[in-house]
């Protein structure tokens, strides 16, 4: 189940087995709402808006073709992860298979998504954010710029920056040292290699998932660490850090719009 590997067990909310089709899904949610009306409910009130939520959630992605599949394929990666499971990523040339635009979701978090507030950098859901469809992803939309030097060396920056000066805009930064493990990463448009330079590597672990090493520190990923922060690490990774992450297209990006906010320009 997808709790046991630690994702909102949305499946579970809707009291709907992971094989439902989507007549299924629809009729259990229609009678879930129903169950917990807040106006059935007017000494537990606060209970049943909480559940109103939390059902509300689980439909927007279940009930969403392109949100269930990125759901599904995170939770079979995850129950692989757990097993030991590790990917043949020879073939994977990272270069041919990086989107030329992208939005950055950490595994395991398939709500969440990497974004820029000024020079600072967090990973937040809509919910987290609390801002309309547009503003949340406009902010969440980068590229790589490529380097010759080393095999899959690039730097990470926002796709609004990119071609903005010399060396290409704003990177993501990190100021790691031999004696430093951590670093918080931030938008600057210092260039330095030790800085900003960082390998794309394939996930061993997730399909399609990739990481970003740091060039000049062998063994240190970005990672994203709850509830909000993006870090540069090192040495041994807890449960709780995202290293590998997927790179979605930002073609995609209108598939995470949610049915309200499709029918919002006809009201």
């Amino acid at each position: 189940m997808a709790a046991a590997v630690g994702l909102t067990d949305h499946y579970g909310v809707l009291e709907v087995d992971r094989e439902a089709d989507e007549g299924t899904i629809k009729k259990a949610y229609r009678k879930l709402v129903l169950q917990w009306h807040p106006d059935k409910h007017q000494d537990q009130r606060e209970l049943a808006e909480e559940q109103i939520r939390r059902i509300n959630d689980a439909y927007e992605n279940l009930g969403n073709p392109f949100k269930r599949g990125q759901y599904d394929q995170q939770i079979l990666a995850l129950e692989r992860r757990a097993r030991g499971y590790q990917l043949d990523t020879t073939a994977i040339k990272p270069r041919m298979s990086i989107p030329k635009e992208f939005m950055l979701s950490p595994m395991g978090h398939p709500e969440k998504f990497v974004r820029t507030v000024g020079t600072s950098i967090f990973v937040q859901s809509r919910k987290d954010a609390r801002m309309d469809f547009y503003d949340f992803f406009r902010d969440a939309k980068y590229s790589l710029w490529w380097l010759p030097e080393v095999n899959n060396m690039c730097r990470l920056r926002p796709t609004s920056t990119a071609g903005v000066g010399q060396d290409g805009g704003m990177n993501f930064n990190f100021a790691l040292h031999r004696t430093v493990q951590v670093s918080e990463v931030v938008l600057s448009p210092n260039a330095m290699p030790e800085s900003v330079n960082v390998i794309a590597v394939a996930s061993p672990v997730f399909k399609n998932a990739f990481r970003f090493e740091a060039a000049h520190f062998p063994g240190h990923y970005l990672a994203f660490k709850p509830p909000t922060h993006l870090r540069m690490v090192g040495g041994v990774v807890d449960e709780t850090t995202a290293i590998d992450f997927l790179l979605v297209d930002y073609a995609q990006m209108f598939k995470y719009i949610t049915a309200e906010e499709v029918l919002l320009p006809a009201v």
